[in-house]
């Protein structure tokens, strides 16, 4: 979070959706900043036809030929065979999202996604901490789900050691406030 990943993806939209057809699809259930765009933390924004499931991509693809979902680590276990799908008709695919969990644990179907791709790049931010180049999200606030959509308020970015600190201060924390 906060390494520039959804501007860098809105640039990537605006610089190829004058060359070829093109559709922008985020999870319906994020809703941050809104329904229809994807958004960045600064304000910039790109429409986006919102789904609840990557399957809807495979219908919406048939009038595109370059297919770019964002956030794509909330989607559920048919995302592989939907890409490969997708893929496999010739389309041009772009996929963002979050590669670890809060935990630091994988996020998603990234490994198998990684191994389709032509090109991956990953991002990092600046620790919230120490300033040093973020490679972990810390979850700022305590819930028991896995996916807790959110920004500033409740994530922030840290490096390695900075990230490590914080959940042994919170594993540190009595039974009743301990989020882990």
């Amino acid at each position: 979070m906060f390494s520039g990943k959804t501007t860098a993806l809105i640039d990537h939209c605006k610089a190829n959706e004058t060359i070829e057809p093109l559709i922008c699809c985020k999870p319906a259930k994020d809703t941050r900043y809104g329904t229809d765009s994807i958004d960045t933390h600064s304000g910039l924004t790109f429409p986006a036809t919102p789904i609840k499931s990557i399957a809807e991509v495979v219908m919406l693809s048939e009038k595109f030929k370059h297919i770019v979902i964002d956030e794509v680590q909330f989607f559920d276990t048919d995302v592989e065979s939907t890409i490969s799908k997708i893929l496999d008709q010739g389309k041009k695919v772009t996929l963002s999202g979050l590669e670890f969990d809060a935990l630091h644990r994988e996020f998603g179907h990234w490994v198998n996604l990684f191994e389709k791709a032509n090109v991956v790049i990953r991002k990092t931010g600046q620790c919230a901490v120490c300033d040093k180049p973020a490679t972990h999200t810390f979850r700022k606030t305590y819930t028991a789900s896995i996916l807790q959509l959110g920004a500033e308020e409740a994530y922030e970015p840290r490096c390695e050691l900075c990230h490590q600190n914080g959940l042994k201060k919170q594993l540190e924390m009595p039974l009743g406030n301990n989020p882990y």
